[in-house]
């Protein structure tokens, strides 16, 4: 099976790219049309679960029914994390990074991925699989409305439930791993969790405290706040002599001025300890190819001996690092390095930080923090209210198909269901008070085609909402 977590989404980029290379399908949807639907159907019907787990934001897109698209509603904060586990009979692949399952976030960003392949006798720890199983069933709890499991998260938690019994051995002990002296560790943070800076606080494995922190974001607080996450880096360095910290961020040259754009606040500036003479704060420009975004995200603290680089979903922000009262769900992988032992893992994992330069800030500088746009865009579409609960297609055999539908509270009032594409209306408040307003009601669905979700509405809605459609069965 494979499951995965995501922010934004493209629905078309998960089934045609990442499940089409996971299933090794050898026909192309473009070129081979019927022959395309018919293998994908096949083989994804060997599968006991496939599944992505996105953001409400943007849980939406016309799909095979072959796979699972659930939608994370957290109550307050997002799903931001970006995990991918792909699990076949003798191997489980882990990935943990930035990007999206877009095509932006796998063809063109700059992103960063962590990956780690488990099977016996493998030497990745098998404390990180057995980690991210539990943090990605947490993960899909955020799915869950009322208290029956639906159909897509019994798939989702049975895919977990297998590899938590079967591949519990698969790869190395964390005794085993620090003695090799590079371990690597997931960091997860999110509602009632600890924050990114708590984790690595705990995580830095040296006597002596790091005397120098990195940082690459495209993100961060808005310029008006208070830079907490600045700061708290500040307090994991040492608190006596010299240290420092560098941001790595993205800028572009003042049209027609000898000055410079930099992305990022002057709060981080401003974070620097009062008082101390021997401290430095420093700004690097990421060197970006043209036509490409910076996404990756990134906190490296280092001294002479140690180095531990925490890669991942997390953006330089109060809810990234786990610091807001409503933070996001993120996930991240840490990487510690004993220089000592393995001079030469230091010089690997330096070649993964983006390569940049560092600016003079006693040129012009131009505070322009980027808004968030584009692969961390919230959106303005409407949220689907918590009381509609889940819709299910099913089909009995004699082709009989239904929709069931399951209501958690009333809906609110002249609220109706439209088809995708043609925005024709399928179902509403009325047919449902024919019935005396049950919580849940089996409608006919009598096109030939069955839904990936409805677009609903009702009155006083800014827009329309996505209701996701799965599979009973």
């Amino acid at each position: 099976g494979a499951i995965a977590t995501s922010f934004t989404f493209s629905p078309v980029f998960f089934e045609e790219e990442c499940l089409a290379r996971f299933l090794q399908l050898e026909s192309d949807p473009t070129e081979d049309g019927p022959v395309y639907l018919v293998e994908r159907e096949e083989k994804l019907a060997q599968l006991s679960c496939a599944a992505a787990l996105v953001d409400q934001h943007h849980c939406r897109g016309g799909r095979s029914l072959r796979w699972d698209l659930i939608s994370a509603r957290m109550p307050k904060g997002l799903q931001h994390a970006k995990v991918s586990l792909l699990y076949w009979s003798n191997l489980v692949r882990l990935i943990i990074g930035s990007a999206n399952l877009t095509e932006d976030g796998y063809r063109r960003n700059l992103e960063v991925f962590g990956v780690l392949d488990f099977q016996l006798g493998g030497d990745a720890p098998v404390s990180c699989l057995l980690a991210t199983v539990e943090f990605l069933r947490q993960a899909g709890e955020f799915a869950t409305v009322g208290d029956v499991p639906t159909p897509p998260l019994k798939r989702w938690h049975g895919l977990l439930d297998r590899v938590d019994k079967e591949c519990s051995q698969w790869g190395t002990s964390d005794g085993q791993t620090r003695r090799t002296g590079v371990q690597v560790r997931p960091v997860f943070s999110g509602p009632g969790s600890k924050s990114v800076f708590t984790s690595l606080s705990e995580t830095w494995p040296g006597g002596s405290p790091p005397d120098a922190g990195f940082v690459v974001s495209p993100f961060f607080d808005p310029p008006e706040a208070d830079n907490a996450p600045a700061r708290a880096l500040w307090t994991l360095l040492r608190q006596r002599g010299e240290a420092s910290v560098g941001f790595h961020v993205t800028g572009e040259e003042v049209p027609g001025e000898d000055g410079l754009f930099l992305n990022a606040p002057e709060s981080l500036l401003r974070a620097e300890p009062k008082g101390r003479s021997s401290v430095t704060t420093t700004f690097h420009r990421v060197i970006v190819p043209d036509g490409r975004s910076l996404h990756a995200k990134g906190i490296w603290i280092e001294n002479p001996r140690w180095s531990v680089y925490l890669i991942g979903s997390s953006n330089f922000t109060s809810a990234g690092t786990g610091l807001s009262k409503t933070p996001n769900l993120e996930a991240n992988l840490v990487y510690i390095i004993d220089s000592d032992r393995v001079p030469n893992a230091r010089k690997l994992l330096d070649a993964t930080f983006p390569e940049s330069e560092l600016v003079d800030l006693e040129v012009d500088v131009k505070w322009k923090p980027q808004s968030g746009e584009g692969e961390d865009e919230v959106g303005e579409e409407a949220l689907l209210p918590l009381c509609f609960g889940n819709a299910t297609y099913d089909c009995d055999a004699k082709q009989h198909a239904t929709i069931r539908l399951s209501f958690e509270s009333t809906p609110p009032a002249e609220w109706e269901l439209l088809t995708d594409g043609d925005n024709q209306r399928f179902w509403g408040e009325q047919e449902w008070l024919d019935l005396q307003s049950p919580n849940e009601c089996v409608v006919k669905w009598k096109q030939e085609r069955p839904p990936s979700g409805f677009w609903v509405r009702w009155k006083g809605s800014v827009g329309t909402a996505w209701w996701p459609v799965n599979v009973t069965a």
